[in-house]
């Protein structure tokens, strides 16, 4: 699955889930994403991580945020989020 919205002219929110290869490719072929870039993102077991890529100027923050799992009760996991910044649009995954 892979919904995106506008923000602004340059932010975009992107979700992503369980990517099928056209998803895939459309990414890398609107947003000019690389499969390791990709590969981050995708990862739910993805820890805490940054990423620079120097040929591009790339970056990559995957930061961990909370889900709870049931509303009343302080039981929740955490899920991987990433902000990939340097090009236009900003992408947030």
């Amino acid at each position: 699955m892979l919904k995106s919205k506008n923000i602004t002219a340059d932010l975009t929110l992107i979700q992503t889930k369980r990517l099928s290869t056209e998803e895939t490719t459309q990414l890398k072929q609107q947003y000019g994403l690389t499969q390791e870039v990709i590969n981050y993102v995708i990862d739910r077991d993805e820890v805490p991580n940054y990423v620079y890529d120097e040929d591009s100027n790339d970056e990559l923050f995957i930061v961990q945020i909370p889900h709870v799992l049931h509303k009343g009760q302080l039981r929740y996991i955490t899920q991987p989020v990433g902000f990939f910044i340097a090009r236009q649009p900003y992408l947030y995954f």
